[in-house]
């Protein structure tokens, strides 16, 4: 993982034992059917221009609710999005830009996840702490 504290923004990196298709479609299906008990709802347009909007409470904060605009789809290799969030207090509402790209390496799947556009480093580090898990997740899921 690494911040750049004056654009903040980071990158995060994950090796995943599973085919770019099925990273990728675990990656959607994990905000479908049999979804963690920490994301609430979820509906998605699956193409570019199309929504995705999320509703989550993650361990020990408020709920969050997060509308994305699908910006590129390439399935399995690409997914993008813009990101706003809002919350309970509405100081916290922020817009980011995110972008995934699943590479096939020797049967496994490099992630690259890649986060900007955080008005401050500590925002960014908020999200840099929780992704990893978040891919924790799926590698179990897709691992499993």
């Amino acid at each position: 993982m690494t911040t750049d504290s004056e654009s903040h923004e980071f990158e995060v990196q994950r090796l995943i034992a599973a085919a770019p298709e099925q990273v990728f479609d675990g990656f959607v299906d994990l905000h479908g059917e049999g979804q963690p008990d920490w994301i609430l709802g979820s509906n998605l347009d699956l193409r570019v221009g199309g929504e995705w909007t999320v509703e989550f409470r993650p361990p020990g904060l408020d709920a969050i609710t997060e509308v994305r605009t699908i910006t590129e789809l390439d399935r399995p290799r690409r997914l993008a999005y813009s990101m706003t969030t809002s919350s309970e207090d509405p100081g916290e509402r922020l817009s980011t830009e995110v972008a995934f790209s699943f590479e096939s390496r020797d049967g496994e799947t490099l992630v690259k996840l890649d986060q900007r556009g955080f008005t401050s480093k500590t925002q960014a580090e908020g999200f840099e702490q929780a992704w990893p898990q978040v891919l924790d997740l799926l590698a179990e899921r897709v691992d499993g």
